[in-house]
């Protein structure tokens, strides 16, 4: 019966994290990728999760190890399908400081005009932007995320930010990303 009960606990514990953080988890996805890939990658993050749980116990329940699953899951689609068309919450610089334009993005009147413009960009070269300046990642953990070398996504994002800049201000005739 004491089995019983751990395995019930055990099992309590579990969902009582996936219904804490499954909306977390999901609108991180869903605005990184198309809506019909986010239901199937937050179900394969909290199925890894599950995985680990049940090897390794209640300590692989830590929403910052649950967001780093998510994060390169999404790392991994972009690398698999080579493109996104998604609803993303992004990063655009009015200077030389960057402006997030959060879940209010259609205030602006940019939201279609932006993602058309990241869509023009080569995959490394958005998602190096994105995970640089959305996820305020530091460029050595954007390296390893994209699996290149430092100085490479150094490249990647200093010619990014230059094609971002070039395409957006042809399209609205102001002055968006600097290096």
């Amino acid at each position: 019966m004491t089995a019983g009960r751990s395995e019930s606990a055990a099992v309590e514990a579990f969902e009582s994290f996936y219904l804490a953080h499954f909306d977390q988890v999901f609108a991180f996805v869903r605005v990184r990728v198309t809506d019909e890939r986010a239901e199937d990658i937050t179900g394969d993050v909290f199925f890894e999760t599950l995985r680990a749980f049940q090897s390794k116990g209640a300590d692989v329940l830590d929403p910052r190890w649950l967001m780093t699953i998510a994060r390169r899951r999404v790392v991994d689609e972009w690398r698999q399908t080579g493109r996104r068309r998604s609803k993303w919450h992004l990063v655009v610089a009015a200077s030389k400081d960057s402006v997030e334009i959060n879940g209010d993005i259609e205030q602006f009147g940019q939201r279609e005009l932006v993602l058309a413009v990241l869509d023009e960009l080569p995959t490394a070269q958005r998602a190096a932007l994105v995970l640089r300046y959305l996820e305020d990642l530091p460029v050595a953990t954007v390296a390893a995320e994209l699996d290149r070398s430092l100085s490479a996504t150094e490249s990647v994002l200093a010619r990014a930010r230059r094609n971002f800049a070039a395409t957006y201000s042809k399209r609205t005739g102001q002055v968006t990303i600097t290096s």
